[in-house]
């Protein structure tokens, strides 16, 4: 499986002080002389060492968690040259994720994420430094991208693309030219209704042309509009439909948009921290299409993962050898 996006090193802080410095500074668009501020602060503050890092970003959630499902990975995503990017790779590494990384002068993505002492999310808790844009960057930075795509597309295989990559007009459909002709099948997890009716448009037409798998919310689907007049071009295209906590409606598209849609049902879970629990998902319905699972068991597996996901801080199943995962989330993956 090949994921492509924005990666994001997340920090989870915890501690009244902690909380106190990221609460002051609360923003999902710092600037990088802020941040290094605000790192300061917090390193200061955790004189007991409570600080937990992972490497995250929807895509490499997706692809740490598809590794732990027994998926062979790749992660394609912009890093700094910092100890960010040190970090980030070594943890994907260790979740025998391949990372490719053009290289970038600008710093990586990072968040730091206050939470409270029962280990659930605060108010105000988030500070973060977005992902380098890519075009923002040296001409040939695409021109890695692109071969990084011709690389791991060239046989039959599954990829999952970012949807905060619409953020930058123009990208996604450079993107659907590279994998024009490709034998992959793709999936797009759209990532927030503002950012889907900013770029309506190329959406659509990245849907259209490149898309087989479509996660998206309630409220996303509003601001993208009617997705069975869009037509993709390949067959057995799908909708997830996700309708969370109680499930998911799965809806064919294209061809296919007159077939009866199949709702699934998610069993309870208790929540802790919803952090990456739809990247999650993502991961491990793309894992059980892997191991050629049909969509209606291939959802109920993509809930019982993402059900566990919640259950603990950060996106992650835990234990992370697959090995000894949960018999129900154990799959037969062929090679």
């Amino acid at each position: 499986m090949l994921a492509i996006g924005n990666a994001i090193y997340d920090t989870f802080w915890s501690g009244a002080a902690a909380a106190a410095i990221i609460g002051a500074h609360a923003s999902i668009h710092l600037d990088p002389a802020t941040i290094e501020q605000v790192e300061a602060q917090l390193k200061r503050s955790d004189t007991q060492g409570q600080a937990r890092g992972f490497a995250a970003g929807a895509p490499g959630n997706v692809a740490r968690i598809a590794a732990q499902l027994g998926v062979n990975t790749t992660l394609l995503a912009l890093l700094g040259n910092d100890p960010v990017a040190t970090a980030y790779r070594t943890q994907m590494q260790r979740a025998q994720v391949r990372v490719l990384s053009p290289e970038c002068s600008a710093p990586s993505g990072r968040a730091h994420i206050a939470i409270d002492a029962a280990r659930t999310l605060g108010t105000s808790n988030l500070v973060v430094l977005p992902a380098p844009e890519w075009f923002e960057l040296a001409p040939d930075t695409f021109t890695a991208l692109r071969q990084g795509i011709d690389a791991f597309c060239a046989e039959p295989g599954q990829v999952y693309i970012d949807g905060y990559l619409a953020r930058e007009a123009g990208l996604l459909e450079r993107i659907g030219r590279a994998l024009a002709g490709k034998p992959v099948h793709v999936a797009l997890d759209l990532a927030s209704a503002g950012l889907v009716e900013a770029r309506r448009g190329e959406l659509c037409r990245f849907v259209a042309e490149s898309v087989d798998t479509l996660f998206a919310d309630e409220r996303e689907l509003a601001a993208l509009g009617d997705v069975s007049e869009m037509a993709p071009r390949r067959r057995g295209a799908l909708l997830v439909k996700k309708l969370p906590p109680t499930g998911c409606e799965l809806l064919p598209l294209g061809a296919d948009r007159d077939a009866p849609a199949i709702r699934v049902v998610a069993d309870a879970a208790r929540e802790v921290d919803a952090t990456g629990a739809g990247d999650c998902f993502a991961a491990a319905w793309i894992a059980a299409r892997c191991a050629e699972l049909n969509p209606h068991d291939t959802a109920l597996f993509a809930h019982r993962a993402a059900a566990r996901s919640v259950a603990t801080v950060g996106a992650t199943l835990l234990p992370t050898d697959a090995g000894t995962l949960p018999a129900e989330l154990r799959l037969k993956l062929g090679d």
